[in-house]
């Protein structure tokens, strides 16, 4: 890119082979077009700030295998997620942000059929920061990341960021394997539309905690599987559930084995509090746990 902006009025679109985009510089959609479509072959992305107005940034179509890559880059949509995923090519976002600060679109969207493994590493995943809806808007919240594929989710080193104004951090819809690891956060900051840190819609989902990281939520429970069948498995992190002092759900009932011995109290919350800029906010009746670290 060589430091230069590209702004496109229609969508640049991949069908075979690998497209490479690299080196400081902005790609931006100023129309109702999203600005990237991996429509076959594969996406490589490195320190390239990528936006879109109204539709999504970068959108990996239904059925395609090709690869994903971004890395040191911003991915960053005012009006829908910022990214959509459909297919079963690996998904692999590195130093990067990934962005939609309105209320009721998410971060990111992995929808139904998609088979795709992600790695999410020393990134920040964030939505719901704004009070508005995006393009087409319901007007409710939505979760940072909105994950319905069936290949496993790993997130090292990184934050995702349920805005205030948003629901959990990570919404789950199909069997699969989440490993949470190295120093990872989530936090859920909404405290009027109270959200879990993880919350999972079906049987089948294990969840690996062996993060030195910090796993709050405003709802009761880190991580929320209502009457589905779930393993949690727990090696160690710091773990937070408002108003409520166990802190994961399952099959019908609290998990009674991790649960806090102290009073509720207030804690930080990480919030975004501007472009790539992160803040605090005190919320209280916080019940605390921890292991392993």
């Amino acid at each position: 890119m060589n430091g230069k902006t590209l702004i496109r009025n229609a969508t640049i679109t991949t069908t075979g082979g690998t497209l490479t985009i690299k080196g400081s510089g902005t790609i931006y959609s100023n129309d109702s077009e999203v600005t990237l479509r991996a429509n076959g072959g594969n996406l490589s992305v490195s320190s390239v700030t990528i936006r879109a107005n109204k539709n999504h940034v970068i959108y990996a179509m239904e059925g395609t295998s090709g690869s994903v890559s971004i890395s040191s880059s911003y991915v960053y949509s005012n009006g829908r997620s910022a990214m959509r995923v459909g297919g079963s090519g690996a998904i692999t976002i590195t130093n990067s942000y990934v962005y939609t600060p309105v209320k009721d679109k998410n971060a990111i969207y992995i929808y139904e059929g998609c088979k795709s493994a992600f790695t999410i590493t020393s990134s920040t995943v964030c939505n719901g920061i704004s009070n508005t809806s995006g393009e087409n808007g319901s007007g409710g919240v939505a979760a940072a990341i909105s994950y319905n594929s069936t290949g496993r989710l790993t997130i090292t080193n990184s934050d995702i960021l349920a805005g205030p104004y948003a629901s959990n951090a990570i919404t789950i819809y199909k069997p699969t394997t989440v490993n949470l690891t190295g120093s990872t956060r989530l936090y859920t900051t909404n405290t009027s539309n109270t959200a879990n840190g993880i919350m999972i819609n079906t049987s089948g989902v294990t969840v690996n905690f062996n993060a030195t990281g910090y796993f709050y939520c405003t709802e009761s429970y880190v991580a929320n599987a209502g009457d589905y069948s779930t393993t949690y498995n727990v090696t160690k992190g710091h773990f937070v559930s408002r108003n409520n002092k166990y802190m994961f759900y399952k099959s019908g009932g609290p998990v009674t084995s991790y649960v806090s011995s102290s009073a509720a109290g207030t804690r930080n919350f990480v919030v975004m509090a501007a472009d790539r800029t992160k803040s605090y906010k005190k919320i209280s009746g916080c019940y605390y746990y921890e292991k392993g670290v």
